[in-house]
């Protein structure tokens, strides 16, 4: 006997809103599993930062004592004078200090850099004007540089220079001598590599053994100077006050 098959009966199409309330079930099911999820990954990702500043901690613990150590808050700029709003606090090892280093902000307080520090990096003393150095280019003439003229390099004793003489400079080659430079200003006087620099005392002798000559000249005439240092040798001649 034939089996005779009947056309099934035509199913109208589900319209939007019905198939989207027939996905909800899946979609909240989905959303509670995304969130769970998040859940437990926020939770050990907890767990595994607490772990390590907690091990982080003790390791920085057997380095060492902390102590504060005095930061950049902000990049500084070479110059900059610095004051609390630019200098922080923060807890470092004591046995990784570098040398220089400072521990209270007042110890650099009121100082002027001498190069750029970027934020988060440590103020050290290399980093910091000498008084010296503040004083040398406190006394520089607008549009001047100041030159460091050692006194092996001539025969006049410096250490008799009167305060804030001039002197000329003759440039000596071989067996020929000009006149380089004239009525060249005299700024002061160092003492031994590292020390500060100094004016010359009323008396005009400079406090303490000096050994290199700090003149006040032009940048196209230290050019020249160091020109004539290189190729030869210099001598100086001390001007009267009047000139």
């Amino acid at each position: 006997m034939n089996r005779v098959l009947r056309p099934a009966a035509d199913t109208p199409p589900r319209s939007r809103t019905e198939r989207r309330q027939a996905l909800e079930p899946f979609s909240l099911r989905s959303s509670r599993y995304y969130l769970i999820a998040a859940a437990v990954a926020a939770a050990l990702s907890a767990l595994i930062a607490f772990a390590y500043l907690r091990g982080l901690t003790a390791r920085i613990a057997q380095s060492g004592r902390l102590v504060e150590l005095v930061v950049a808050a902000r990049d500084l700029g070479s110059g900059e004078v610095l004051d609390s709003s630019s200098l922080q606090l923060v807890p470092f090892p004591d046995r990784y200090l570098l040398p220089g280093t400072y521990t209270e902000v007042s110890q650099v307080s009121g100082r002027r850099l001498s190069h750029p520090v970027r934020q988060g990096e440590p103020v050290l003393e290399s980093a910091l004007l000498q008084g010296g150095d503040e004083e040398m280019r406190d006394s520089l003439t607008p549009g001047f540089r100041a030159f460091p003229l050692p006194q092996e390099a001539v025969n006049f004793p410096i250490s008799r220079l009167p305060p804030q003489g001039r002197v000329d400079i003759v440039f000596v080659e071989g067996e020929s001598a000009r006149l380089g430079l004239e009525n060249v200003k005299v700024l002061g006087t160092t003492a031994a590599e590292g020390a500060s620099f100094h004016r010359e005392s009323a008396s005009g002798s400079p406090s303490g053994s000096a050994s290199c000559l700090i003149l006040e000249v032009t940048p196209e005439e230290a050019c020249l100077l160091a020109a004539a240092l290189e190729g030869g040798r210099v001598e100086l001649l001390l001007c009267p006050r009047a000139d």
